[in-house]
């Protein structure tokens, strides 16, 4: 008899329009949530120093968010893992990475690694300044 009654209720049921604005606006809320914590956390991806090296600038919105709500600690934080990077790790040879590639790609590899090294050197200089402009210690 409980397992009629469901079926019926089920099947003749009609939820008032209260009923369905609020399921409607929840799904409408959850998937715009779900959109924008989305988007916030990939605009922050995609360079582990958080800067472009080419521009020596915050890269993508999250980042520029990051720098214009605390600035020292955005600098700092930059300066630090470049500095790690290139003067307690040291940065290989671009010659030793681009062992495995020969003729036109080998050297093609050298340039590359070396632009990139030289980059990373140039944004250092630039994070250094930004962090001590900031009041930061580097």
């Amino acid at each position: 008899m409980k397992k009629k009654h469901l079926d019926f209720i089920a099947k003749f049921h009609k939820p008032t329009s209260r009923h369905l604005y609020t399921l409607r606006d929840g799904g409408v809320r959850m998937k715009v949530t779900i959109i924008l914590i989305s988007l916030f956390l990939l605009s922050g991806c995609g360079s582990q120093y958080n800067i472009d090296l080419s521009s020596c600038n915050p890269s993508g919105i999250y980042q520029n968010v990051k720098e214009n709500v605390s600035p020292k600690k955005f600098w700092v934080d930059v300066h630090t893992k470049l500095d790690m990077e290139i003067n307690f790790w040291g940065l290989p040879s671009p010659s030793s990475v681009c062992s495995g590639y020969s003729g036109k790609k080998r050297s093609e590899c050298i340039s590359v690694h070396k632009n990139k090294f030289d980059s990373m050197r140039r944004c250092l200089n630039h994070s250094r300044k930004m962090c001590r402009l900031n009041g930061g210690y580097c």
